[in-house]
């Protein structure tokens, strides 16, 4: 799609949004749609939140930079105490474009430089829980 683009985000339970990332605070599947300049829309993306433990939620201190980039973003925490755990990244109308499951290290590089300039959304994902950020390839 062609640059700026604007997000609407919702669920069941009345939750509403347009920025480019969310950080909810209840369970419960979340939607999003995304559109360009030109009206052009992404498929409707679901995402499942769901937390058994409020101390579950502290992983989301993690780190991603430089962001907006040129395509190489790290991604930083302490993954050391986490017994499992992957991230994907999404394209713009849904498609999984990169995963990695459990790599115990404080810093983690994500190379979009092969894909194209844009806007992806990165999907952590540990002990039932899900956080999604943006990540800007410029």
């Amino acid at each position: 799609g062609t640059p700026p683009y604007m997000y609407l985000w919702w669920n069941n339970n009345g939750f509403s949004a347009n920025t480019q990332g969310i950080n909810p605070l209840q369970n419960g599947n979340y939607y999003c749609m995304i559109f360009d300049i030109n009206n052009c829309r992404s498929d409707t993306n679901s995402y499942l939140l769901s937390s058994s433990n409020s101390e579950d939620l502290q992983i989301q201190d993690f780190n991603i930079y430089p962001n907006p980039s040129n395509g190489i973003f790290i991604l930083e925490s302490n993954f050391s105490n986490l017994d499992l755990f992957s991230f994907e990244v999404y394209d713009l109308i849904g498609r999984r474009i990169h995963n990695v499951v459990k790599i115990n290290k404080e810093k983690i590089f994500i190379d979009l430089s092969a894909f194209s300039k844009g806007v992806y959304t990165l999907s952590f994902n540990y002990s039932n829980n899900r956080i999604l950020k943006k990540l800007v390839y410029k």
